[in-house]
């Protein structure tokens, strides 16, 4: 059995000889428009964040190098490190989303 978590609901897998079988749990029934609007800005913010610098890396490093291997070990470098902190990221972000909500 393989579970999954979502923010919005619980989804099992449960996999038989027969066929596969999907279960969802209602678990967060009372979201508030605020609670959704507050994530779909912050995780478009955190998907450009950890994508677009480091693209932006490769581009240059290819520019500059004419070697792809080389731009790519970089630019995945520098994803995998931005991917590290996103736990940090994610939370400045809710901060600073939350902070300007308080000051509207």
């Amino acid at each position: 059995m393989l579970i999954l978590l979502c923010p919005q609901q619980l989804i099992l897998f449960e996999s038989h000889l027969s066929r596969p079988r999907l279960v969802f749990s209602n678990k967060y029934e009372n979201i508030t428009p605020e609670v959704m609007t507050t994530s779909i800005w912050v995780t478009t913010a955190l998907a450009l964040i950890l994508t677009l610098p480091s693209l932006g890396l490769f581009i240059v490093c290819y520019q500059l190098t004419s070697n792809i291997p080389i731009s790519a070990i970089i630019g995945f470098g520098f994803h995998f490190f931005l991917f590290a902190i996103s736990d940090r990221i994610s939370t400045s972000l809710m901060s600073f989303v939350n902070d300007q909500k308080d000051a509207v």
